[in-house]
């Protein structure tokens, strides 16, 4: 998968740090890809007085997933998954539906007098 963040990156190439050469390096990895243990700030895995990169809305732990279940579920899997789920929640409906849950009620449905639909 490419990462949503390279395009970006490919067109901001040029040198900044012949600006400030005091200005820390970039890391150009996306939070999703940190470890996610060992930070001062472990929900955005970052550090206390870390620099933040120019691309950090784009680099956050928050933005569309670059490689789904941190790469432990293939495209393949997730699909069977999702069928798999698909047809417990219909078989789930179904069996439902054969218990007659109409004629069971403790109430019946209310009669309306006047119905306006019928003029």
């Amino acid at each position: 998968l490419r990462p949503l963040h390279r395009r970006a990156v490919l067109c901001m190439s040029h040198p900044d740090r012949m600006i400030d050469p005091s200005y820390p390096e970039r890391v150009d990895i996306s939070a999703q890809l940190k470890e996610p243990w060992g930070y001062w700030n472990s929900q955005d895995r970052r550090n206390f007085n870390e620099t933040l990169d120019e691309d950090d809305d784009i680099k956050t732990v928050w933005v569309v997933d670059e490689a789904p279940a941190n790469g432990r579920v293939s495209a393949k899997d997730g699909l069977k998954h999702l069928l798999i789920m698909f047809g417990v929640l219909v078989g789930v409906y179904f069996a439902a539906k054969a218990t007659k849950p109409e004629e069971r009620r403790p109430v019946r449905d209310k009669e309306f007098p006047l119905n306006p639909e019928l003029k």
